[in-house]
């Protein structure tokens, strides 16, 4: 961010001194024996004046930008920490709950019981999608690869969000022939990917419905797509779908509207893209690629990692057939 605000700054005056040096060398005389030394003179000075201003304009723009700065790493730790007080009471809340729902009391203190648990639980996700997105925006996010095999978290997350789904009528479904390989990422964060995206598709998914999780090596990139039979996204809101508090179709589907933002940001920290492909009425497919990285050994798998930390972001293949958005 420091260096894109320097930048800019950069730029921004060498456009200034440009211009001042080409309005004083249009106003000089074009005869090289008329530039008597009192224009030249004038000249001088007036394009001194020009940089004493430009250098006044750049430090006081450089003051706002360390104020703005300032104030951002202000409200992220305020955040991080608000995140964490919420959460500590909030999951002690949910845990009674979960109690006195199994618990032999009368059928409508049970039920009771069981609605607080669920907006408990409700509470505690759009929490941790807070820290998370505050970690992101501070840099703060801590990636830990090791050897995963996604087939198996696919699985698990499978399992995690059947009832959901069958509690609307939505099938789930898991697509991955033959991978079996094991991969070199951070099992939380795959965990964390595929599971928003799941969820996004049961809540746009009509009773009857079907949800699909695929994995494919797709050049020498996981490929997870999630795709659904559900009402389907219109090319204006494809171009906006991954962007933070954005509901596609509007809010009436429930979500925080974060959870999309988030499955971008994680991806992108791990060299990988997203994407999606939809039609109105006839459901979506929401992609992610991650780098294709074999879990052969410790020593290869750090070299693998320091050769992709030193490496300049943005400059690896990208696959061409779902553009990400």
């Amino acid at each position: 961010m420091e260096r894109t605000r320097t930048a800019i700054l950069h730029q921004t005056s060498t456009r200034v001194m440009a211009t001042g040096v080409a309005a004083q060398m249009a106003a000089m005389p074009t005869s090289r024996s008329s530039a008597t030394p009192l224009a030249l003179l004038a000249a001088g000075t007036a394009l001194a004046v020009r940089e004493r201003r430009l250098r006044a304009e750049r430090a006081a723009l450089a003051r706002r930008a360390e104020q703005l700065q300032r104030a951002s790493d202000v409200r992220t730790r305020w955040l991080a920490g608000l995140s964490h007080e919420l959460r500590t009471p909030l999951a002690a809340m949910v845990s009674f709950a979960q109690v006195l729902a199994d618990t032999q009391c009368p059928g409508e203190r049970r039920e009771s019981a069981a609605h607080v648990e669920l907006c408990g639980d409700h509470l505690l996700a759009l929490l941790d999608e807070l820290r998370d997105l505050t970690a992101l925006d501070a840099g703060a996010l801590r990636l830990a690869p090791r050897p995963t095999d996604p087939a198996s978290i696919a699985g698990e997350c499978l399992s995690t969000l059947r009832s959901q789904a069958a509690s609307g009528g939505v099938r789930l479904r898991l697509d991955a022939p033959g991978q079996s390989d094991s991969l070199l990422l951070d099992p939380t964060r795959l965990r964390q990917v595929m599971l928003n995206y799941l969820a996004n598709a049961i809540r746009f998914t009509r009773p009857g419905g079907t949800v699909t999780l695929a994995l494919r090596r797709v050049q020498e990139r996981l490929q997870i797509a999630v795709s659904d039979t559900g009402v389907g996204i219109s090319d204006a809101d494809q171009r906006r779908v991954f962007e933070e508090r954005f509901h596609a179709g509007g809010a009436g589907h429930g979500g925080s509207g974060m959870g999309l933002a988030i499955v971008r940001r994680l991806v992108e920290a791990q060299d990988g893209e997203v994407g999606v492909t939809s039609r109105p009425g006839l459901g979506s497919t929401f992609y992610a690629w991650l780098p294709w990285v074999p879990a052969t050994s410790t020593v290869q798998a750090g070299e693998i990692l320091a050769s992709r930390a030193r490496a300049t972001p943005g400059h690896a293949s990208r696959p061409a057939a779902h553009p990400a958005r």
